[in-house]
């Protein structure tokens, strides 16, 4: 209840009477894409909980996913989770590899034609362990199996794969895949929480290994690091925040890596459509909160990717500078909406009730 006794009307009109089952639309939208629409359903009860979540944007844009987590706090601080998805998408794009895809050497075009517009198909199952040794220190162990199908547009919508491409020189499009990644992570995170504008100190790092399932043979490891410093400025909770982002994959064992396992720079909040074997984002954040659980913020992205750290250079960066609004509630992002503008175009994200994807490999695309 808020002070003046009245009770908060959202609260209420979304969740049972005990608290224990709420029910809330969920809604997607970001340039390229088309807009999903949902719901999402949340249960709670002692040191459990599970989520439920559905959208629907068309015959090949819809999502669904589950997840049930089980916690405990003593003797140690612990979270144990296990979550399913399905998900098809359609109009992705594929540019080719490389920061420049239309001049690397290692994208051979069959035609006039630079890009291809492909649909995708993913199933993927996770299980993963997080615990907490001490409040500023986090240690995750997670693993999961994904099968995914990039493919055609159907009925003819654009051009081919063999239309754009040389046939047999892009891994892994046009065919199902099937890996599973097993990764270790260790997280330093001294702010007071996590989606508020609060002062603190964020290092991560990890290190995970990629194996096929049948056909698929190829095996790799993965592994990177994130930094962020957020200061205060004029007010706490005015916030100046610098961030460093490096992921990378080494070379494959036994098969090629399909193309879109290659890392890409997830954390760009411009077209974010680069893949290589390492990827780099540098940005730059001022962020102020408007209202109790309301925050505005400014930005600057730059990124690049290259076949190796010793392969990485200044040239033709990209970069995107924007605005935007986050609405969240004490543990957690709850809604997006921003606008980012650079040389590639203007790109825009409205979001409510899909979590953000900062730092998860496990869920990235």
């Amino acid at each position: 209840k808020r002070r003046d006794g009245t009770v908060l009307a959202t609260r209420e009109l979304l969740f049972t009477r005990d608290r224990s089952v709420g029910v809330y639309p969920t809604f997607f939208l970001e340039t390229g894409a088309s807009p999903n629409v949902g719901a999402r359903m949340v249960a709670a009860a002692d040191n459990a909980a599970t989520t439920l979540r559905a959208g629907f944007g068309g015959p090949d844009e819809n999502v669904a996913e589950s997840r049930m987590r089980f916690g405990r706090t003593t003797p140690l601080p612990m979270m144990l989770s296990l979550e399913g998805l399905h998900e098809r998408r359609t109009g992705l794009s594929y540019p080719g590899i490389g920061q420049s895809p239309g001049t690397d050497p290692r994208n051979r075009h069959s035609g006039g034609l630079r890009t291809l517009a492909f649909r995708d198909q993913r199933e993927r199952v996770i299980g993963s362990l997080g615990l907490r040794p001490s409040p500023h220190l986090e240690l995750f162990v997670s693993s999961s199996y994904t099968q995914r199908h990039p493919h055609d547009l159907p009925n003819g919508e654009g051009p081919g794969l063999d239309e754009v491409f040389v046939a047999g020189t892009v891994p892994g499009l046009g065919r199902r895949t099937r890996f599973v990644y097993t990764e270790l992570a260790l997280r330093i995170d001294t702010r007071t929480a996590r989606a508020a504008p609060v002062a603190g100190l964020l290092l991560e790092t990890y290190a995970g290994s990629v194996h096929g399932v049948r056909e698929d043979g190829a095996s790799f490891v993965r592994a990177g690091g994130r930094a962020a410093a957020f200061f205060p400025l004029y007010r706490r909770t005015n916030i100046l925040s610098p961030k460093l982002v490096v992921d990378g994959i080494d070379e494959p064992r036994g098969g090629a890596v399909p193309v879109l396992e290659l890392t890409r720079p997830s954390e760009f909040r411009g077209v974010g459509d680069r893949r290589d074997y390492v990827s780099v984002v540098a940005s730059l954040d001022y962020r102020w909160k408007l209202a109790s659980f309301v925050a505005a913020r400014l930005f600057t992205d730059v990124a690049t990717v290259a076949p190796s750290l010793s392969e990485l250079t200044l040239r033709d960066l990209r970069w995107v500078g924007g605005f935007g609004l986050d609405v969240f509630s004490s543990h957690a992002e709850i809604g997006r909406i921003g606008v980012a503008a650079g040389p590639d175009g203007v790109s825009f994200l409205l979001s409510f009730g899909v979590a953000p994807r900062f730092g998860d490999r496990q869920h990235r695309d």
